[in-house]
């Protein structure tokens, strides 16, 4: 029951996000704006695949997609309130690490490749102009030096609740361990080839906390669309948040 009243509450934000990118898109929008837009229409694919996932019973590789989840929900939360220069980091950095990965490319099999000499200027130019735009250069591994928590924190602050953070602090960390296949991810497969299965109640609780994470990361995803460009969806937004089951509001309370 608890499984089919989130997917009921994950479409529901889906078919309200869809409104709210409707209505931002009436506006005149910058680039940052579609780009926020971009990542909350990634955000909702990312759960819909989620749910797909642990419905079929892929519970550990649901736990790695909610980790991607919830960075894309922090991303966009942070892109909304922090400054330019942070935005354009975020937009220019990829070509700087593109100039650095096509570079050792061309040093390893530079004799084997059909790339030309204005391609390849092309690219290394285009990797300086980055650089300059975004602050960053190829020595630093990310667009910002704000780990995922710092970003959360700050969404947090501008949107007076601490729901990012937790997410953040929880199944982001949780989801670790599946992402980069430590050996925490594999003591489950290890117990199977060993003749042990996990408790019907055990699969239940696992599935369970990945679609609430999921589904909170959304409805956090449109409180933040609501709050910053002024939607005025919010009442629905609390018809849905009323729907989940035992929840009170606040956000310590309301994740299981």
């Amino acid at each position: 029951m608890f499984e089919v009243v989130l997917t009921q509450i994950s479409e529901s934000l889906r078919s309200l996000i869809l409104r709210q990118v409707q209505l931002i898109r009436k506006r005149p929008c910058t680039h940052k704006t579609v780009v926020i837009l971009a990542l909350c229409s990634r955000a909702t694919r990312l759960n819909e695949a989620l749910i797909i996932l642990s419905h079929s019973g892929f519970r550990d590789e649901a736990a790695a997609l909610l980790r991607v989840l919830i960075e894309v929900v922090v991303n966009g939360a942070y892109l909304m309130v922090t400054e330019d220069k942070e935005f354009n980091a975020f937009v220019a950095h990829p070509m700087v690490m593109l100039g650095k990965h096509h570079r050792s490319y061309l040093a390893q099999w530079g004799d084997q490749t059909s790339f030309t000499e204005d391609f390849n200027e092309l690219v290394a130019s285009g990797a300086a102009e980055a650089a300059a735009i975004s602050n960053r250069t190829e020595k630093d591994s990310s667009w910002t030096s704000e780990g995922v928590r710092k970003r959360a924190d700050l969404a947090d602050s501008q949107f007076k609740h601490s729901d990012f953070s937790y997410l953040a602090t929880t199944a982001y960390v949780e989801g670790n361990n599946f992402i980069h296949g430590n050996f925490s991810s594999l003591i489950e497969i290890i117990g199977e080839f060993q003749g042990e299965t996990p408790s019907r109640e055990e699969i239940r609780v696992h599935e369970d906390s990945k679609l609430s994470g999921a589904t909170w990361a959304l409805w956090d995803y449109a409180m933040a669309l609501d709050q910053h460009f002024t939607t005025n969806l919010s009442m629905e937004l609390k018809q849905i948040l009323s729907s989940f089951p035992n929840v009170e509001g606040s956000a310590p309370d309301k994740h299981h």
